[in-house]
């Protein structure tokens, strides 16, 4: 038998936590749209859903370390250059 170490000896995620920058939205696609159940939730902060064995979780971005939003993130739609011709 292969013995695997660090990342390589995942077999499986118990939780998924992601950063939004409201809730509302996720509840309203996971919950309303794909039917997912509710574990826990506090009212525009935090929801808890369950997939199976999994917790898919969703928290507020609220946190200095938790980065900017996307929103507040320098537009690069245009900086590829053109090629020389």
């Amino acid at each position: 038998m292969i013995e695997r170490a660090g990342l390589a000896a995942l077999r499986n995620l118990d939780c998924t936590m992601l950063l939004c920058n409201e809730i509302e939205p996720m509840r309203s696609f996971y919950v309303d749209l794909l039917g997912l159940d509710v574990q826990r939730e506090i009212a525009g902060r935090y929801l808890e859903l369950r997939i199976g064995a999994t917790t898919l979780a969703f928290r507020l971005r609220t946190r200095p370390y938790d980065g900017r939003p996307r929103s507040t993130l320098p537009d690069r739609s245009n900086s590829r250059s053109s090629p020389a011709t």
